[in-house]
C-alpha cells in the first residue's frame, strides 16, 4: 500500500543532524521520525503502527476499502493491509540505492 510506504519515507526524513555534522553520522531521530510518519498517515486520514531504530522506520496500515461490485454479492468493504520501510541515506547518485 502506498500511503504506509510514503509515510515511511516522511519519517526517514527525521536525521539527526547533530550527529551528522560532528562525524558524518547518518542516523533517525526515532521520537521525530514517529511524529512525521503518523503525520502523514493523518493527512491521509489513516492510521497504523510507526516501528522506528536509528536507521529504519517501518509503517504498518490496515484500511477498510468500499467496494463497488461486490455490493451485489453483500460485501460492502474489503480490509487492505500494507507496510512500507524507509532508510535514510547519504549521497544518493543513482536509481535504487
Amino acid at each position: 500500500m502506498g500511503n504506509a510506504q510514503e509515510a515511511a519515507r516522511a519519517g526517514a526524513q527525521a536525521i539527526d543532524v547533530d550527529a551528522y555534522r560532528a562525524d558524518g553520522t547518518v542516523r533517525l531521530q526515532p521520537d521525530q521520525a514517529r511524529v512525521l510518519a503518523h503525520r502523514y498517515l493523518a493527512t491521509n486520514g489513516d492510521a497504523g503502527t510507526v516501528t522506528v531504530t536509528d536507521q529504519t522506520v517501518t509503517v504498518a496500515i490496515t484500511v477498510q476499502q468500499p467496494t463497488q461490485l461486490l455490493q451485489v454479492a453483500g460485501l460492502d468493504t474489503l480490509t487492505v493491509t500494507g507496510a512500507g520501510t524507509a532508510r535514510p541515506r547519504h549521497g544518493v547518485d543513482t536509481p535504487g540505492q
